[in-house]
């Protein structure tokens, strides 16, 4: 593990993950989980039993809804009502103005 830390202004941090070799990867002991199954990993590292999983009550982690490894019944539909609302909401000037450099740019 101490392969994936690296030394920044003094301070010792995590490398940047889109940097590491294959080699480095399966050389870890890391069990290379992605999506669902890490999320899960996760919150049976957090609660430390798979019994206090189910009972969590930290509603505001981002991982919360998905901590059983699954995605909840009505979740995915949720999500896209939600992001609906937020793209007919008037954007904020400021946001309107870096949104507009961003369409000139791809223009080009």
């Amino acid at each position: 593990m101490t392969g994936f830390l690296e030394r920044e202004h003094g301070n010792l941090v995590g490398r940047d993950p889109r940097e590491i070799t294959t080699g480095e990867w399966l050389a870890s002991d890391l069990p290379l989980d992605v999506g669902l199954r890490a999320i899960r990993a996760k919150c049976l590292d957090c609660a430390v039993t798979a019994r206090a999983v189910r009972p969590c009550v930290l509603t505001t982690c981002p991982l919360w809804p998905l901590r059983m490894g699954t995605k909840p019944k009505g979740f995915r539909e949720a999500r896209a009502q939600r992001d609906a609302a937020r793209e007919r909401q008037p954007q904020p000037p400021h946001l309107r103005k870096a949104q507009a450099g961003q369409e000139k740019e791809t223009d080009r």
